[in-house]
């Protein structure tokens, strides 16, 4: 089930997730900030009966553009579609947006080119850093047909 982080409670039960996609507790503590206070940052919670297993960060950016903040999916459960079904549920929790973007490093860059965003290389932010891209994806050219069924997401291919 897909929940909307309003919560500090909630906000402590996806520590984990994000602390993995951030790696330092300064960052993560300013992003719960955000999260928790601002409107126009949301953090999302894919959440089963044993706990979070995924999150997805959102920041509304002027006129029809967002920002994915962050997305973490717990290791069990990578490919296994839970981050594709993330990237849509925020498509469809804000469907004024008509374009995502996002940084991203090495790790990740083939994921999102198999969703059809168009991924260029911005280089590392500091020397010795790796690589960072910059991943922009037009509403017209998400990939991936999903079908919203009221909290839950999931492929058409799998059943809905």
């Amino acid at each position: 089930m897909l929940t909307l982080v309003t919560s500090p409670h909630q906000w402590e039960e996806a520590l984990p997730l994000l602390m993995d996609a951030m790696g330092r507790w300064s960052a993560v503590s300013e992003w719960g900030r955000r999260y928790l206070t601002d409107p126009e940052d949301t953090l999302w919670v894919w959440e089963t009966p044993r706990g979070p297993v995924g999150v997805i960060g959102f920041h509304r950016q002027p006129g029809r553009s967002a920002e994915i903040t962050h997305i973490a999916i717990h290791s069990p459960w990578r490919g296994r579609g839970l981050g594709r079904q993330l990237i849509q549920a925020a498509w469809s929790r804000h469907p004024d947006v008509e374009q995502l973007v996002l940084e991203t490093d090495d790790d990740a860059i083939a994921f999102y080119r198999r969703l059809g965003w168009d991924c260029q290389a911005i280089g590392p932010k500091k020397p010795g850093w790796r690589t960072r891209y910059r991943c922009t994806c037009s509403r017209n050219d998400a990939s991936g047909s999903i079908v919203d069924v009221g909290s839950h997401f999931m492929r058409k291919d799998d059943g809905a």
